[in-house]
């Protein structure tokens, strides 16, 4: 019976003895997963952060973008409605424009567009394609992202001084303070819209770039060259009728105004012509 005894009690130890190990493995298995599981998603999240600092600094760059497009073309009126058509047609819109003639057939002018960021070398390249010969194209981008960020950090700056003085304003109770922080209130707000108004111009010029489109119009064919000269030889002859016109009148109203001094004139040369005559009179009646 001892022997039997002793034997379970060996049994029971050596039970008891893998138990504990196997649940020593199973623990040290699930830290290991739970580790492991740990760094993976530590890892994921470390990537994401990562994605998403690059997202969030793209989204933050912001650039300005402007051209000027010259093109020659054979019809201003086509061209400058071709333009305005491919501007509406791109979400931009026509802000200032300007026509221009001069003298031998020459014509032209210009129109400055807004278009939206994404389609500005689209429509560049496209208002570039309707000239009849090759388009003069000038590209110049700025970059504001590191002026646009000193100003979000100087509105949060500023927005804070304002909370603190309006909580200093509410706990105030001599005039002399309320007048002193109302001054200092007045100042921060002033220099909040100030630069809220900066932000403001820099969106609306990195969202919309300004593209200005010159047009340069020529003579078409030898028939506009011949009523050309007609007109010109219309014009010489009436210049020069006019120029007749002109003199006669200027005669006409010179003795009206010299009549005076003509009469004058005349009247003395007719008293001297007179006595002239009377003493050559005289003279042949003596013997």
């Amino acid at each position: 019976m001892m022997m039997i005894k002793k034997r379970n009690r060996k049994f029971s130890a050596f039970c008891l003895l893998l138990v504990l190990f196997l649940a020593s493995c199973s623990s040290m298995g699930e830290s290991t997963s739970e580790k492991a599981s740990e760094g993976g998603s530590s890892s994921i999240a470390m990537k994401k952060d990562r994605s998403e600092t690059k997202k969030s600094d793209t989204q933050k760059q912001k650039m300005i973008y402007t051209s000027q497009v010259t093109i020659t073309v054979q019809n201003f009126k086509k061209a400058r409605s071709d333009v305005e058509q491919l501007a509406n047609k791109m979400g931009g819109y026509i802000v200032e424009s300007e026509t221009l003639s001069e003298e031998g057939g020459h014509s032209g002018g210009y129109l400055k567009v807004r278009i939206p960021q994404d389609r500005f070398f689209a429509f560049t390249r496209k208002a570039g394609a309707l000239s009849t010969g090759s388009p003069e194209e000038v590209i110049n981008g700025r970059d504001v992202t590191e002026e646009y960020t000193d100003l979000e950090a100087q509105l949060k700056a500023k927005r804070l001084v304002r909370a603190r003085l309006e909580n200093f304003m509410k706990n105030a109770e001599k005039t002399e303070d309320l007048l002193h922080i109302s001054k200092e209130l007045a100042g921060v707000q002033e220099q909040i819209e100030k630069i809220q108004g900066r932000m403001n111009f820099l969106n609306n010029q990195s969202e919309l770039s300004t593209v200005t489109v010159h047009f340069e119009v020529k003579n078409e064919g030898t028939y506009n060259k011949q009523l050309n000269t007609w007109a010109k030889a219309k014009a010489l002859l009436k210049e020069t009728w006019n120029g007749m016109l002109h003199a006669v009148s200027y005669l006409i109203i010179a003795l009206i105004g010299l009549s005076p001094v003509i009469i004058l004139l005349a009247a003395i040369a007719g008293v001297w012509v007179y006595s002239k005559r009377k003493k050559r009179a005289k003279k042949e009646t003596k013997p």
